[in-house]
Parts: structure tokens; C-alpha cells; sequence
């Protein structure tokens, strides 16, 4: 390098010397002095090492901003590697949503999940503080690319005598360095907030992943309850089927009918209560299971009150159908107003004076909660004058609200009775005369 500045010079010093001797001298014959001569030629020198010193200095800012493009590049690259991170976090949540449609069966395997996807978690996080370090050491190697320039710049023109030149160029690159170290300080703190973000995000997302395992778990925990109500319910339901005497199929369990644990401890309480007269309120399933147990104990009637009309055409059929005519009336007999201790109730179009004889059993299984909540309430009040003295009243669906404030209101207005609360699927409310 200092080879070639020295014949640039020297070029510039010969092509300046011919300039001078053509139009200062030669065919006019005119001739300068000496020492015109000599401050010529040092001043066209000084202009060509200049001329180089500016050279050099561009190809040096050119270095400066090839070295920023690289880091730029490399800044780039990460942020596309944080935006993989992010669309690999997406996409072990997406597992897990996958994993949750699979029914994830046992509370071991959704624990197994969970310390798999804060693994990955975690992994993704020393990934990126590993990028983090990558980046400032990137950084610092530029910064130190940029010092070695500078010194080299400083070698190189330490023979030059163009200390003005020299100034200016230094001066120059010390501008252009600390508008790099500014620039790379503020991206160094664009990718320090960057870095916060992505691990409050990444935060956020672990946390509602966690809720969202809980609420698995729990959503699994709800099943597990449910599939034990379902196994009650066949357990009972088999149960049911060795108590009940004959072959005559049964309707449907469930739903607006009443449940399999039910219908036998009804079925349990007829075989060891043997009552004379049973007063149903709300035909149906349970019509036919009292039926068939009073056929089997061999004594007892059962009057089933109905206030639709087509259901209790439909029971009659079934009763008949199971040939149970015999035990069983199923007697229409739709809601009328009624007054009862001066508040006004739908009930039943019927008079308990037409009993001829006490009730020993009273299931409460209508009428249906659509009239009003508390629609069965009437039904101890209006019937408490024919109970016997060993009468048993069993109310269905106790679990709902409606029946809950019945049972308490029966418990403040006749306390001559002692209740039990089954655990059945509905809730059974069983009120006795105390002994």
C-alpha cells in the first residue's frame, strides 16, 4: 500500500512538473524561479496525498458499512428464529388441544404432559438466552473489527505528512465509530426489550397452558365422577331386573323418567314396607316398577295421578301390555287452581275424600317443575290428613332447587316427620313418622 501511495504521489508530482514547463514555460520563454517551482510542486504533492488519504478513508467507511449489514443480518436471522420459537410454542399447544380431543384418560398422563411441554418450555428458553450470547458476541467482534481499522488506518498514515489530513480523517472515523456504537447500542436495547417481551409472552403462554392442564384435569376429574354415576346406574339397573319379577321389558331410565337407583330402592322399600294403598303423583316408569313389586308381594293398589291426558293413555297401555290392570290405575287428572293456606297452587283435579282407605306409600314425581318450581308442595298439605300412621313419602329429583325449598318448607310445617336424603342421580328425599 505504501508502495503504490508513493508512485501516486510521484505521478502526480511529474504530470504537475510537464503542467507547469507547457504553460509556464517552453515556447513563450518565459521561465519561473527555482523556489515558484519547488512551492508548486510540494503544493500538487500535498493535493495528491490528500487525494489518497480521502480514498482510503472511503474504503474504510465502505469496510464500516459492510461489517453493520453483517450484523444486521445476523440480528434478522435471530428475530426469525424467535419467530420459530413462537410458532413451535403454537404448535405444542396445538398437541395439546390434540391430546384433550383423544380423551386423555388418567390424571398420571395429563402430569406427563404437562412436565413435557414445560421441558420444551424451558429448552426454548436456553435456546434463546443462547442466541442472546451468540448476538453480543457478534457485537463485540464488530466493535473490535472497527478498532482494527482504525489502528490500521493509523499505521498507514503515519508517514504521510499530511498531519491536517490525518486530523481530519481521525476525526472523521471517530464520528463514524461512535454513531456505530450509538446505533449498536440502541439495537442492543431494542433486542434486550425484544428478549423481555418474548419471555413475558413466553410467561403468559405457560400460564395459560397451566390453566388449561388444570382445567383438564378437572374436565377429567368431572368424568371420572360421571363415569361412576354410570356404573351406579347399571349396577342398579341389573339389580333392578333380578327384584322385578316376570320378563315385561321396561321403558327407557332417565331423562324426564326416573333413574335405575330410583326405581330400586322403591322397588326395595315396597318389598319391605308391604303398603296397602299407594297414591302416585306423576305417572310412567315407576307406575309399572310398583305394579310389578305389589304383584310380587302379592298385596297392595296403586292410584297414579296424571295431568296429561296422552301420558297417561300411554301408561294405561303399558300397564295393560304388562297385564298389571289388576294393581294398577292410572286415573287423568289435570291441574286445576287451588287454594291452599291462603296462597293459590295448580294442582290435581282430585279430592282425597275419594280414598278409601289411608295411603301407606306417596312418591311425589309430579307435577312437572315446567308449572312452577315449587309445584309439588301441595302434596303432603293436600294429602296429610290421609297418611297413615306408618305412611313413608318419597320424593324424587331432591337434588334441584325447587324440590331442596319443598323439603325444608315440609320439614318447618310437619315436623312429626325425619328426613333422608339418598345419593341418588336426582337426589331422593325420604320423609318417615318419627318412631
Amino acid at each position: 500500500m505504501k508502495t503504490r501511495l508513493s508512485i501516486l504521489s510521484a505521478a502526480a508530482g511529474c504530470l504537475a512538473l510537464v503542467f507547469a514547463f507547457v504553460f509556464f514555460g517552453g515556447p513563450t520563454g518565459h521561465e519561473l524561479p527555482m523556489t515558484l517551482w519547488a512551492a508548486l510542486g510540494s503544493a500538487i504533492l500535498s493535493a495528491a496525498c490528500l487525494a489518497a488519504v480521502l480514498l482510503l478513508a472511503v474504503r474504510d467507511q465502505a469496510k464500516i458499512r459492510q461489517a453493520t449489514l453483517t450484523l444486521l443480518r445476523k440480528i434478522l436471522k435471530l428475530e426469525e428464529y424467535h419467530a420459530d420459537a413462537l410458532r413451535r410454542m403454537s404448535h405444542n399447544l396445538d398437541l395439546v388441544r390434540t391430546v384433550v380431543v383423544n380423551h386423555l384418560a388418567h390424571d398420571h398422563l395429563a402430569n406427563q404432559v404437562v412436565a413435557s411441554v414445560r421441558e420444551g418450555v424451558d429448552r426454548i428458553e436456553g435456546r434463546i438466552q443462547g442466541q442472546t450470547l451468540a448476538a453480543e458476541r457478534a457485537r463485540e467482534e464488530l466493535l473490535a473489527a472497527v478498532l482494527r481499522l482504525r489502528l490500521d488506518a493509523m499505521e498507514r498514515l503515519k508517514d504521510m505528512a499530511v498531519l491536517e489530513s490525518v486530523a481530519q480523517l481521525q476525526a472523521g472515523m471517530s464520528s463514524a465509530a461512535e454513531h456505530l456504537e450509538a446505533a449498536l447500542a440502541v439495537q442492543g436495547t431494542v433486542q434486550q426489550d425484544r428478549f423481555l417481551q418474548l419471555g413475558s409472552e413466553q410467561a403468559a403462554l405457560e400460564r395459560k397452558l397451566t390453566q388449561g392442564l388444570d382445567a383438564l384435569l378437572a374436565g377429567l376429574k368431572g368424568q371420572t365422577a360421571a363415569s361412576e354415576n354410570e356404573y351406579r346406574q347399571l349396577e342398579a339397573l341389573l339389580q333392578l331386573q333380578r327384584v322385578l319379577p316376570g320378563d315385561t321389558p321396561l321403558p327407557p331410565f332417565r331423562d324426564w323418567a326416573i333413574s335405575p337407583d330410583f326405581a330400586l330402592s322403591l322397588a326395595g322399600l315396597l318389598l319391605t314396607h308391604r303398603p296397602g294403598l299407594v297414591v302416585e303423583l306423576g305417572s310412567g316408569l315407576s307406575s309399572l316398577v310398583i305394579g310389578m313389586m305389589l304383584r310380587r308381594i302379592g298385596r297392595g293398589q296403586l292410584l297414579s295421578l296424571e295431568s296429561d291426558a296422552t301420558f297417561a293413555a300411554r301408561t294405561r297401555q303399558q300397564i295393560a301390555l304388562a297385564g298389571l290392570e289388576d294393581r294398577v290405575e292410572v286415573r287423568h287428572a289435570p291441574l286445576r287452581e287451588h287454594r291452599l293456606q291462603g296462597e293459590t297452587w295448580a294442582w290435581y283435579d282430585f279430592s282425597a275424600d275419594a280414598l278409601g282407605e289411608p295411603i301407606d306409600l306417596l312418591v311425589v314425581d309430579g307435577p312437572p317443575r315446567t308449572v312452577h318450581p315449587l309445584v309439588r308442595y301441595p302434596a303432603v298439605p293436600v294429602l296429610h290428613g290421609k297418611l297413615s300412621p306408618k305412611a313413608i313419602v318419597l320424593l324424587d329429583d331432591a337434588r334441584r332447587e325447587g324440590e331442596t325449598q319443598v323439603v325444608a318448607r315440609w320439614q318447618r310445617e310437619f315436623p312429626e316427620f325425619e328426613l333422608e336424603l339418598l345419593p341418588h342421580e336426582k337426589g331422593t328425599a325420604v320423609l318417615r313418622r318419627r318412631a
